[in-house]
């Protein structure tokens, strides 16, 4: 099982270990999944690589982890990494191992040491203390100090749990780098499965940047040497275009069915335009290209992944008191609030500027937030509420900033914090601003399928004066 680490208070980061505690019930079984999941699951076990092109919210984590626990329970592959974009490694993933029944019990380690980890940063407030108190240096040598010391900490971190010998591996992919070079570049490189999630993050497909250090498409085209299996997962394999795939099939096949030079693939496959930088596909190009990577890359239409309940928007408009509309109309007008000693210098900050009054507060110039009315939060606090709309959890989006705390929520905190309550029920409604639905984090789309429990969504900025919601 995961190894307990233990280094000036950093700790365990992984799977479960074997002094654990008895474990929830998990909430899905491997019953559970889709036919189309566990088509695709077959298709991992049986081919040595492929590119599964499939959309949002249709299960490609638990159909990788499906195919992957039987891998190693086969013995066909002995260590799995997988690569993900930061939110993605430290939250979708591991959440997605501790949902099913059949993968929750996976010896995982997450690599990963950041500065807003808790143990780094009481790493960092101890050694300030340390170097404040004990040595006797002003503040500002203080912080240095702490920072050099984070810096250790966060370094010796990621390499004790590179080292653990647990059974998969999951980094985020600005890390690939460091572990790269970590195993010697390749010397002691130890998977020989990898899972790229996002990998339309090489779509560049270049191997170098311009002061000739290796990208994470070049480090991932040199470990791809090493490892038997490979599985790309992406919702958008050619967000730019046709060229785009270039990239993933070198990782899946090592050029053999686009080539192993983009340029060869460019010229065979495109017109360029008199500068080279504009791709044009020439005839036949989509066909030939799709033919080429027919039996390795595989897709789904969305309305094939899961049948949806019916989506019902409704607005809700909010009056504002007479007083508050008649000055936002002046704001609208002159472009500056002498009630709140606030000015807009253009129309393009007053569009801003207007949509945050409507919301109930604005930014003056040295940033603090001032307070105008609680009309929409009240009629925010009445949906949530509403018996009728208390059949379910809600989910809150909002824009501005200082919108991610209104009264009717509980205090906004870490994402992995948020799903992890969502998931066991504590937290029946939260909020957040739309960016934090990155890549692999579940998005609104995604909240009316059978895989969360959220049955309403508000949209709190969607236009002034309105709540947008979603039954």
């Amino acid at each position: 099982m995961s190894a307990v680490l233990d280094l000036y208070g950093i700790g365990h980061n992984g799977g479960p270990s074997i002094d654990d505690d008895v474990l929830p019930p998990a909430k899905r079984k491997r019953s559970d999944l889709r036919r189309y999941q566990r088509i695709f699951v077959n298709k991992i076990k049986r081919l040595p690589y492929l590119i599964l092109a499939l959309p949002m919210g249709s299960g490609k984590s638990a159909t990788t982890l499906t195919a992957m626990l039987d891998l190693l329970d086969d013995r066909e592959v002995k260590r799995v990494l997988i690569v993900a974009p930061l939110l993605v490694a430290s939250a979708t993933w591991p959440d997605e191992i501790e949902e099913w029944e059949h993968t929750r019990l996976l010896d995982w380690t997450l690599i990963r040491a950041e500065d807003d980890d808790d143990d780094i940063s009481d790493a960092r407030h101890r050694a300030y203390r340390t170097a404040r108190d004990l040595i006797g240096l002003d503040p500002k040598e203080s912080q240095r100090f702490a920072g050099r010391r984070a810096t250790v900490a966060k370094e010796w971190k990621r390499v004790r749990l590179a080292r653990t010998d647990s059974e998969v591996h999951i980094i985020n992919r600005e890390a690939l780098p460091w572990l790269w070079d970590f195993f010697g570049k390749g010397k002691r490189w130890p998977y020989d499965m990898i899972v790229v999630d996002e990998a339309s993050m090489f779509k560049n497909g270049k191997m170098r940047t311009p002061k000739k250090q290796l990208t994470r498409f070049g480090v991932m085209a040199k470990a791809r040497k090493y490892a038997d299996r490979v599985v790309l997962l992406t919702g958008t394999p050619a967000p730019k275009g046709l060229q785009n795939l270039w990239g993933l099939a070198y990782i899946a096949d090592l050029g053999d069915r686009l080539g192993s030079k983009k340029k060869n693939f460019e010229d065979r496959w495109f017109n360029k335009d008199f500068m080279g930088w504009n791709l044009e596909p020439k005839p036949k190009a989509k066909a030939q290209i799709m033919d080429r990577l027919g039996d390795i890359m595989f897709s789904l239409a969305e309305e094939d992944c899961v049948d949806l309940p019916p989506m019902n928007p409704v607005e809700v408009k909010v009056s504002l008191r007479p007083r508050v509309l008649a000055e936002y109309r002046r704001f609208e007008e002159t472009l500056y609030s002498e009630t709140y000693d606030i000015e807009a210098v253009n129309k393009g900050v007053l569009h801003g500027k207007l949509l945050q009054f409507a919301n109930g507060s604005m930014y003056n110039e040295d940033g603090k937030d001032v307070w105008i009315h609680d009309e929409k939060l009240e009629a925010l606090e009445q949906i949530v509420e509403d018996s009728e709309w208390r059949a379910g959890p809600c989910r809150i989006h909002v824009s501005i900033r200082h919108g991610t705390n209104p009264s009717p929520l509980p205090e906004s905190g870490h994402l992995r914090s948020w799903r992890r309550s969502e998931n066991k029920g504590v937290m029946e409604s939260w909020g957040n601003r739309p960016h934090v639905g990155a890549p692999g984090v579940d998005r609104p789309r995604t909240e009316y399928s059978r895989r969360r429990k959220h049955k309403r969504l508000v949209w709190a900025d969607a236009r002034p004066r309105t709540l947008s919601t979603v039954q």
